[in-house]
């Protein structure tokens, strides 16, 4: 077994990853175990990497030293090979997919690390690759599109740039009319945001689909009408704690604006274009299909959660 680590330098919280990979790779040469160790250079560059190494046959572990971001990229890449099986050391600002297993700790140490079990875990076919975690439609993908230009402003970083964009994308016309179908169920009309879930949170830490399982061989799909942004403002903090489920049911002050279904396939037809967002990347579409990919991938996960 061969090791890989994807390092980002560029993320969030490279200082995790400086300190855990000198400790886990000195452990790797103690035990006579093959590594390598690559940085990105560019956006894209992982997936590049992560596929470069897959096809060299040998059976390895590709970690994704970074944000969500980079393991999207590593996942994209090793995709397809049946050799790989890829793990997260997570040193970006979200961490949300590991979010699914614990917490960004758990994954932090070098037990954690050379310690892992091999799961099969579901992907999301998009138009535009695989997505891991979670794809969506609406106002917290045009957040995420537009977050990029308030990064660039001095000292407008992370959470400041982030809060920047929700309060233009709210001051903005809320709701994009468009046709939803779920395995053939359609939904028309104006939607304030509609998410397509394997894993349970994103955004830095919206619970959007807390019943989600990134084994079950189904996607959890939200759609939430449009409503007045007075409305908007009371439902989106419960949307980012979970809140909108109770148990297994939509919770039923919110029954009116919220549609749940779990289905393989949906395809997304906008009126006019609309922002996607598929693990973070995101991009103006008309029409967006989406489907599950069942086991598509192995994902290491640490002893100790799995023992837990």
């Amino acid at each position: 077994m061969k090791y890989v680590f994807i390092v980002n330098p560029a993320a969030g919280k490279r200082q995790e990853a400086l300190t855990v990979i000198p400790k886990v790779t000195r452990l790797l040469k103690e035990r006579k175990i093959p590594y390598t160790v690559e940085a990105t250079q560019y956006p894209g560059h992982a997936a590049i990497l992560a596929d470069k190494y897959a096809q060299q046959g040998e059976d390895m572990y590709i970690f994704a030293c970074g944000g969500d971001g980079t393991l999207h990229e590593v996942a994209d890449g090793a995709y397809g090979h049946s050799n790989v099986a890829i793990g997260c050391i997570p040193c970006g600002t979200g961490n949300d997919f590991v979010r699914v297993f614990g917490v960004e700790r758990d994954f932090l140490s070098s037990k954690s690390i050379l310690d892992v079990k091999e799961i099969e875990m579901d992907l999301i076919k998009t138009p535009d690759g695989i997505a891991m975690n979670i794809c969506s439609a609406g106002i917290d993908a045009a957040v995420a599109h537009r977050v990029q230009k308030y990064k660039k402003i001095p000292f407008f970083k992370g959470e400041t740039a982030y809060r920047m964009s929700v309060v233009e994308n709210l001051l903005r016309h809320l709701g994009d009319e468009m046709t939803v179908q779920v395995d053939g169920e359609v939904f028309s009309g104006e939607f304030l945001m509609a998410t397509i879930a394997n894993g349970t949170t994103y955004g830095g830490g919206f619970v959007a689909a807390p019943l989600a399982e990134i084994d079950d061989g189904l996607l959890e799909v939200t759609l939430i009408i449009k409503m007045p942004l007075t409305r908007v403002v009371k439902v989106l903090p419960a949307f980012q704690k979970g809140q909108h489920f109770t148990g297994s049911e939509v919770t039923e002050s919110m029954q009116d604006i919220i549609i749940y279904r779990r289905a393989k396939e949906v395809s997304l037809h906008g009126v006019r274009p609309f922002i996607v967002n598929a693990d973070g990347e995101t991009y103006p579409r008309t029409d967006y299909e989406l489907s599950i990919l069942p086991k598509a991938m192995r994902f290491l996960i640490p002893q100790t959660i799995v023992g837990e």
